[in-house]
């Protein structure tokens, strides 16, 4: 898990970097050191329970929000944001399932695409809540 937090938290978020630093730690503790090679490191990372990653992303913001001066606050309140994005995803039969590509993408041309809206503490930048939902059909728009 602290690999895959220094990836997604790195500015050069690539899995060869991460294992790279990694390789580098274990040399500078004399440890046994593994090769460069990233397949081991990526198989691991899928296999994180999504809901780990969840309650990590949710203490890390309870702790960034308690971390702040008594002055963050605007007017006594917490500021929050409401932001959405759009995801493609890989093609593959789960995520069809979850998340069907396009009516307008002809069968087996297209990739399952999904909606994520998310709660930022205007104070700490943390994501505190979010939610992601199949995008289509109607009211499946950015606006929506």
């Amino acid at each position: 898990m602290g690999l895959f937090v220094e990836q997604v938290t790195s500015a050069d978020p690539a899995c060869q970097d991460v294992v790279g630093r990694y390789l580098s730690q274990r040399t500078a503790l004399e440890l046994k050191a593994d090769g460069l090679g990233t397949g081991s490191y990526c198989k691991a990372r899928q296999r994180l329970p999504l809901a780990l990653i969840e309650a990590c992303a949710m203490e890390v913001a309870t702790l960034a929000a308690a971390a702040l001066p008594s002055v963050a606050p605007w007017r006594g309140c917490e500021i929050k944001l409401l932001d959405g994005t759009g995801v493609s995803m890989p093609d593959t039969a789960e995520l069809q399932a979850a998340f069907p590509q396009s009516r307008r993408q002809a069968p087996g041309l297209g990739f399952p695409q999904a909606r994520i809206v998310g709660v930022v503490s205007l104070s700490s930048g943390c994501v505190s809540h979010w939610r992601m939902t199949a995008c289509q059909g109607k009211g499946t728009c950015e606006s929506s």
